[in-house]
């Protein structure tokens, strides 16, 4: 997700940083620019090497990743998009779609195509979306890495 006007863009270690805040109708970071909701343009990637983190391996990805939030029950437009960008998975160098999980350690930089996640204002105030996975690596030995990922979208009027 690039969103040009978050501040601040990076972490402390450099990496983006998982709040991402967006005011309704800015053409930078909303793309439905209707009254009342930030809608923000998204892509889950798998199995990425970061130049910025050269500690930590492409381990796989096994046969699923579990959607915490959002919820199904409470925001079932968001969750479905976001399990149903899993299934969605590109080959960053080859454009390759025909990609499933489960995902081996050599298959890198695999990135779903950008889609919609809305957040409305609440009462004319911020709004916000969490979006938040939960994983763990193909590779056992010595153990089985678990990662959880997430990131805050907030709107402001």
């Amino acid at each position: 997700m690039r969103n040009p006007g978050n501040a601040p863009a990076t972490d402390k270690r450099g990496r983006p940083y998982w709040l991402q805040t967006c005011r309704n109708d800015d053409p930078g970071c909303d793309f439905d620019l209707g009254a009342g909701v930030c809608e923000f343009r998204v892509a889950v990637c798998l199995n990425n090497v970061d130049p910025l983190l050269p500690e930590c391996a492409a381990a796989g990805v096994p046969n699923a990743i579990r959607v915490v939030q959002p919820r199904l029950r409470t925001d079932p437009d968001n969750y479905t998009r976001l399990l149903a960008a899993f299934d969605e998975l590109r080959d960053a160098a080859t454009g390759a779609t025909d990609l499933a999980l489960p995902v081996a350690p050599t298959d890198r930089n695999l990135c779903s195509t950008p889609f919609a996640i809305r957040v409305p204002l609440k009462d004319g105030k911020k709004g916000r979306v969490i979006l938040r996975t939960q994983g763990e690596s193909v590779i056992t030995d010595p153990k089985v890495t678990k990662d959880k990922d997430q990131v805050m979208l907030v709107c402001t009027p």
